[in-house]
């Protein structure tokens, strides 16, 4: 979404992530790196999540693969991914890459059903391997509830403060889009803002003819 500029993460396809992580590797060559399994790439059956996850690692070169929720099917090829030495994350509360069928971008377990559910889950995933876990637009009390129990590190965004660690979306930290930002992120700078005035500033000294001078032929 902040850099393709689709209205969704559903529209990003197994090649296009690929893509992306083979980038992020080249400017962080020794860092452990988790590829995220985008929309229709592990929905459709086990083999075809195992086989996709294995082509990230593969092609994106990664060291780990992250899959959001945990529905039996889904916990079984996690179970085989993990057998053959490929460590995966797991990811609960607001799933991006199915968040149609949920409730858009909007805090999870706002009920003790589906709170009681989200909890599931997370011991759920825990149980079949996954080495940590995203928690994603959760209440505080949730989120704190799960880091507690769970033996695993807990990843929060937009779930408060006590998780064991925390994420931000790069370009709401830096203020690179001129939008409003999420409730949850805050915006360290406004990058977006530089970047324009720098842009047209450019457009300006080309119109007016004093850049290229010089200095710059």
């Amino acid at each position: 979404m902040t850099v393709q500029g689709h209205k969704s993460t559903l529209f990003t396809t197994l090649d296009e992530m690929i893509y992306h992580c083979r980038m992020v590797r080249r400017g962080a060559p020794e860092l452990f790196l988790i590829g995220d399994m985008p929309f229709g790439s592990w929905q459709t059956s086990s083999k075809d999540a195992i086989s996709n996850a294995i082509r990230l690692v593969k092609e994106g070169k990664v060291d780990a693969v992250k899959f959001e929720g945990a529905h039996p099917e889904l916990l079984d090829a996690i179970q085989r991914l993990i057998s053959h030495g490929i460590p995966v994350m797991g990811h609960v509360g607001l799933t991006p890459q199915s968040f149609q069928k949920s409730a858009r971008f909007q805090v999870q377990g706002r009920d003790k059903e589906s709170q009681k559910k989200i909890s599931e889950d997370s011991q759920n995933l825990q149980n079949a391997g996954c080495f940590a876990l995203v928690l994603e637009l959760l209440s505080s009390s949730l989120a704190k509830e799960i880091t507690e129990t769970l033996t695993i590190p807990t990843i929060g965004i937009g779930s408060g403060r006590n998780t064991s660690g925390q994420v931000l979306v790069l370009h709401d930290m830096l203020g690179w889009n001129t939008s409003s930002s999420p409730r949850h992120a805050k915006r360290y700078t406004e990058l977006g803002q530089t970047i324009i005035a720098a842009v047209n500033q450019y457009v300006s000294e080309v119109s007016s003819g004093t850049f290229p001078n010089e200095e710059h032929s």
